[in-house]
């Protein structure tokens, strides 16, 4: 047995005693979101109810023990079909406990050492497979939407955009899309690519998304959290929105490291509406009307209407109202 097998044995042990996970019949969830755009935060959100295991990033490649569990090394094939049956078995073995390498240390945000349901935080891979992914697991699912451009903005490295592009996924779209796609990949500006690799993980989820899922927005949940709030509450089947909506103005300290000074600067203020406004517009100052339009342009080759040039917001659509909600729900005032 050579070192790094040792080490990886070692490692599983003492990982697998920092929890125990036996699921107890309540749904899993499946939050399904894009790098930078708010998903560490909701995570630790809901992982704040109880029973919860957080299960941080469990396609991210670069963490060679997720590449060893799962059994694939590129991210392409994360996207390939002949690897769905594998990543689908993955996942089953993280929902039955029997997975222990994405064990959280006990210092993390919401560890738990005996837990019943699971949070899964999806960022990479598994767009194409979600609804599969949501029915074989009896799970919930959550998509997070924020504007493409501060993500583009605030994104180092875009490993999927030509892995995606490589892949059988690129069968899904008609071969001029593809050329169009691939040139753009090829030529396209930093903010064209990383709005390009944006629309090629979100719509997929938006597409096949059923009514039951929860599709939410950075945007509202920053600047008018407690209609979102109740919303996940009801359709993740989460029974203490109270302990969300305590937490909901405290930034993850991983995310804080990974901010500009400015941003870390108004993040340490007290939460008000002005701060709050701050944080969803100040991508406005980094790019020119003329590179928002073209960079914006690319949701309606995707046929995306969640946002559009000219705005900071979602569209209407999707910002939900807390009257409606209610109403919805059927807690109208003769209830």
């Amino acid at each position: 047995m050579g070192i790094g097998e040792l080490k990886h044995r070692v490692g599983q042990r003492v990982r697998a005693a920092l929890n125990v996970h036996r699921p107890g019949g309540e749904p899993d969830v499946l939050l399904f979101s894009t790098p930078r755009g708010g998903s560490t935060w909701l995570f630790e959100l809901i992982g704040t109810q109880p029973g919860f295991k957080s299960c941080d990033e469990p396609l991210n490649l670069r963490n060679s023990n997720v590449s060893r569990e799962l059994g694939i090394g590129d991210w392409e094939d994360l996207y390939d079909e002949c690897c769905e049956a594998l990543i689908a078995r993955y996942f089953q073995g993280l929902h039955d406990g029997k997975l222990s390498h994405m064990n959280r240390n006990p210092w993390e945000a919401n560890h738990r050492t005996f837990t019943r349901r699971m949070v899964y935080k999806v960022l990479h891979g598994a767009e194409y497979m979600a609804p599969t992914l949501t029915k074989t697991l009896d799970a919930r699912a959550v998509v997070l939407l924020r504007h493409p451009i501060p993500v583009a903005l605030s994104r180092g490295a875009l490993p999927r955009l030509d892995a995606i592009l490589r892949s059988s996924a690129r069968q899904r779209y008609d071969a001029q899309a593809v050329r169009e796609m691939i040139d753009i990949a090829a030529k396209g500006s930093p903010l064209e690519r990383g709005v390009l690799s944006w629309c090629l993980q979100t719509a997929p989820l938006l597409v096949a998304a059923p009514p039951e899922w929860a599709i939410v927005t950075y945007e509202q949940l920053v600047l008018d959290a407690s209609p979102v709030i109740q919303h996940l509450a009801d359709t993740l089947a989460l029974p203490d929105p109270n302990s969300m909506l305590a937490r909901i103005n405290r930034a993850s300290t991983s995310i804080r490291g990974m901010s500009t000074a400015s941003t870390q600067e108004v993040l340490a203020k007290p939460a008000s509406q002005e701060r709050n406004l701050w944080l969803v517009e100040k991508w406005r100052d980094e790019v020119s009307i003329d590179e928002e339009r073209a960079a914006m342009s690319l949701l309606e080759m995707f046929d995306i209407e969640a946002y559009r040039f000219g705005s900071v917001f979602p569209s209407d659509s999707l910002w939900m109202d807390l009257r409606q909600h209610s109403k919805n729900r059927g807690d109208g005032d003769g209830a």
